[in-house]
């Protein structure tokens, strides 16, 4: 588990030290107890507790930005066309599991549309 306060972005240490610079911690602190030391303390236990979530864990394993050509020749090659306007044409079963696929693969929803030319909301919910 990563800590809080070494996290780049956190304002961990903010709400510990009651400074704040850029963020409004009376409000948060204020929820905790309204004296704003025991209020401190309070966050800080809260923040040391051990707990299963990750979202702060900070590692060097960045996903590799896939390009478009990339896109392409995977739409291709799972459609088996060789236009990738086909997408907008297929039955939307069939169509699903490849954008369905193609997300999993790590192009974004932005990307696909844009290679694709259908919607964004169709590319969300396949």
């Amino acid at each position: 588990m990563a800590e809080a306060a070494k996290y780049e972005w956190s304002s961990y240490t903010e709400y510990v030290n009651q400074k704040c610079s850029a963020t409004d911690i009376e409000f948060i602190l204020g929820i905790l107890n309204p004296d704003p030391g025991k209020a401190a303390r309070i966050f800080k236990e809260f923040m040391m507790d051990e707990n299963e979530d990750n979202c702060l864990d900070i590692t060097d394993k960045r996903r590799k930005q896939l390009s478009d050509e990339e896109a392409k020749i995977l739409i291709k090659k799972l459609s088996q066309s060789d236009n990738v306007l086909i997408l907008q044409h297929m039955n939307k079963n069939e169509r699903d599991k490849i954008i369905k696929d193609l997300k999993e693969t790590g192009f974004s929803i932005r990307q696909l549309a844009r290679i694709t030319g259908l919607g964004r909301r169709i590319i969300e919910k396949a």
